[in-house]
């Protein structure tokens, strides 16, 4: 089978290129041929090359680079408005994980990645689309609902999500893993990577609570820390271990040779998870929790999420607990088969 894949495969965001990569993993093992529908945001574009972020972004958009032209499949030609006479003719269209369908991410493009612009009766399917919000408080209901009505399939990514389709919209959706789980074998990119007895954080908001919760599992674990972070000026004055802008292969490695990981990051998360690593998550944005929330009830590891540094004092000793991964591990295999079934029927029956 022939599919176009369109899904945020561009950003300069560790989750959004391993969920591309998982996902044409996983659609090739089933047997598919994957064209990326190459999308951009233009002003994603632009933001790259401003003065101030060229250090922080060139750095990361030559790793990033070099990983795409190693492990994407063939890219469509590069386009800024949607297109359909640009694309080849394939079987199904797919729109694939990650926040494509969240407006405060993709703003005005949300209808482009609900292929609003494709004829009718072109055969399109959801792989784990994420709204990413705990609740939809957006208009053009009607525009969104009549794009998603012409999908033959719909899966999200969160439970939050099957309920903004079924209340919104009046659109029965499956929940589903996010590629990087449903995939799970990254052998091919971390080798044979060695353990190491660190603290491995990833962290998009840096804040008292983060600090206070490191320092305190520097000190009980007895161990040292490593932050994964952009380049900041704060680097030779900072008292913590910075590994600035790692290729996409070394942030895997990081995780995967990490004696305990601290981080507000779905895919710092998921990856956490599929390296069976004891983890804390320590949410960055309130509004942004469900996207957190749902992994880990699916999981039975709801205990994992902290509030703040208060609920962390008060939970510490059951946080510091090993996670039992002979428990999770036999609910991410029912949650992989169920998620893998409903790929398969989607895209072949």
């Amino acid at each position: 089978m022939k599919v176009n894949l369109l899904t945020i495969h561009y950003s300069l965001n560790y989750g959004a290129l391993l969920q591309t990569y998982a996902t044409v993993k996983v659609l090739q093992l089933l047997g598919c041929e994957v064209t990326l529908i190459d999308f951009v945001d233009r002003n994603d574009i632009k933001e790259r090359v401003r003065i101030k972020s060229l250090i922080t972004n060139g750095v990361r958009w030559l790793k990033f680079c070099l990983f795409k032209r190693s492990f994407y499949p063939r890219l469509t030609k590069r386009m800024y408005s949607f297109d359909f006479s640009l694309l080849p003719e394939v079987d199904c269209y797919i729109s694939g994980s990650d926040q494509i369908w969240n407006p405060k991410i993709v703003g005005d493009k949300l209808l482009t990645y609900m292929f609003a612009s494709l004829k009718p009766n072109v055969k399109r399917i959801s792989y784990a689309s994420s709204f990413g919000l705990n609740k939809w408080d957006i208009v053009h209901n009607n525009d969104v609902k009549q794009a998603l009505d012409n999908y033959s399939a719909i899966s999200v990514r969160e439970d939050s999500g099957v309920e903004i389709c079924k209340n919104e919209f009046g659109i029965e959706a499956t929940q589903v893993l996010d590629p990087t789980l449903l995939f799970g074998d990254y052998s091919e990119l971390i080798e044979n990577v060695k353990p190491k007895e660190r603290i491995v954080c990833f962290k998009f908001i840096q804040d008292d609570n983060f600090f206070h919760c490191l320092d305190c599992l520097e000190a009980d674990f007895k161990l040292k820390s490593i932050i994964m972070s952009a380049f900041s000026p704060k680097m030779f004055f900072d008292k913590y271990r910075h590994c600035y802008n790692p290729s996409p292969r070394k942030w895997l490695k990081n995780i995967a040779s990490a004696r305990f990981v601290l981080t507000d990051s779905f895919h710092g998360l998921a990856f956490a998870i599929i390296f069976n690593k004891d983890f804390i998550v320590l949410p960055g944005h309130q509004d942004r929790t469900t996207r957190l929330s749902s992994l880990l009830d699916i999981l039975g590891l709801s205990e994992r999420l902290v509030l703040d540094s208060n609920d962390f004092e008060l939970r510490k000793k059951s946080l510091y607990k090993k996670i039992d991964y002979e428990r999770v591990n036999a609910l991410l295999s029912q949650a992989r088969s169920d998620s893998l079934a409903y790929l398969k029927n989607a895209l072949f029956n």
